[in-house]
């Protein structure tokens, strides 16, 4: 008997990451603005060697650190346990500390590496607290992630956002495991040449000199994608993808588990092409902002 309940738990954990209910099993988001005044995180200091705003905004950084990457030639790393519940590209990291954590590499996260309030408190890493307000009262910010490894790759002093918010999954209002994904943002992922996922064998590679050649071209098929940055310096990846015959201007987001998302004006105008589809309410679990609500259905 113990055991079975230990499957079924273990189930709903999986459901629930997912963005899912599972009766007295939920998703809930915690968000705070305690990290400012915590005695023990380092701060940044104003005009230090992390970062020069630019653009008149707070958001926008240039790094005045080594911006480091060690990695030999080809790498190849182990899909992490986290991908099949939800979705996403992520394999393992280990920050300087010795700590694990999923580290998702997220083509729709638009600067370089994300954390949330858990990784700030458990690696002590330096930050520089944005002001809050009425309308966002949740704690954020600027901070340093001084190392974090991912197999034979390791990235040194690199620039992060944080955010004192992260997912936490509670079995009968009790909290029972957290959201500690780290996200490797797009500006980080374009330092590489190219990283493949092979979902086959549940790798990722990765490339820092060498280009991309497939074995057998022929069972490859192309599409052109561009690389935008908006005035405050935010990158997004776009491909040219044909949906119902239609071509799409579509974002390529790897840290997404949604599969398709589209909206409803878009939807309205390609459904008669996508033959008969059933359409059911649900929701899906935002980052950093919770749950929405939205239509789930099976293209074929």
């Amino acid at each position: 008997m113990k055991r079975a309940c230990k499957v079924v738990i273990l189930a709903a954990l999986a459901c629930s990451f997912a963005g899912c209910a599972s009766g007295p099993m939920y998703t809930a988001l915690v968000s705070g603005n305690s990290l400012q005044r915590a005695s023990d995180i380092p701060r940044i200091e104003s005009g230090s060697k992390i970062h020069k705003p630019v653009y008149g905004s707070e958001l926008v950084y240039k790094s005045h650190l080594s911006e480091d990457i060690r990695q030999p030639a080809l790498f190849r790393a182990k899909y992490h346990p986290s991908c099949s519940a939800n979705g996403w590209m992520a394999v393992k990291g280990v920050m300087k500390n010795g700590t694990e954590y999923p580290v998702v590499l997220d083509t729709g996260a638009s600067q370089h590496f994300f954390v949330n309030d858990i990784h700030i408190r458990e690696n002590k890493l330096a930050i520089q607290p944005f002001a809050t307000s009425k309308v966002n009262p949740v704690g954020w910010g600027r901070c340093l992630l001084p190392q974090i490894t991912l197999g034979d790759i390791t990235w040194l002093n690199w620039p992060c956002l944080y955010r004192e918010q992260h997912t936490q999954i509670r079995l009968f209002g009790l909290p029972v495991a957290e959201d500690k994904a780290v996200i490797a943002g797009l500006k980080v992922l374009m330092e590489f040449k190219y990283i493949a996922f092979d979902s086959i064998n549940k790798e990722i590679e990765f490339s820092l000199e060498k280009s991309f050649e497939p074995t057998e071209p022929k069972l490859w098929a192309k599409y052109p994608f561009t690389i935008e940055e908006d005035f405050s310096g935010n990158a997004l990846l776009f491909a040219e993808f044909p949906i119902g015959g239609r071509p799409t201007h579509l974002q390529l987001d790897t840290g997404s588990g949604r599969g398709l998302a589209v909206g409803q004006s878009f939807w309205d105008d390609i459904r008669d092409r996508m033959g008969k589809v059933r359409l059911t309410k649900g929701t899906d679990l935002y980052p950093y902002i919770g749950q929405l609500p939205c239509k789930h259905g099976i293209i074929k």
